[in-house]
């Protein structure tokens, strides 16, 4: 079973952008502090789309609370110098509000 949950605040302000097939995507990056372990944040990309993309970039700014409920994902890249890599993304399938305002 592949299920993360995360807890974190917003790195930066998320966008919106729109696939070539017209679909909603997020891309935004949280920061969740270890529990137990004083001073140790992980960082973590998640990705949103279609309504709950639109939900993200409409809500949610720098700094704010956020919580996701998804899958980790992995993508294979080859930069522009030629070095391969894997990226490791939450695909959230559901997003919410971290705090009250």
């Amino acid at each position: 079973m592949n299920v993360v949950c995360f807890t974190g605040r917003l790195t930066e302000t998320p966008e919106l952008k729109m696939t070539t097939t017209n679909k909603a995507v997020c891309s935004f990056r949280i920061a969740v502090p270890r529990p137990r372990k004083k001073d140790v944040t992980d960082y973590f990309t998640c990705v949103a789309w279609n309504k709950d993309a639109e939900f993200v970039a409409h809500y949610f700014r720098k700094g704010q609370r956020i919580e996701v409920t998804g899958s980790m994902t992995t993508r294979q890249y080859q930069a522009k110098d030629g070095r391969k890599g894997t990226l490791y993304e939450v695909e959230c399938e559901k997003v919410e509000f971290g705090e009250s305002k």
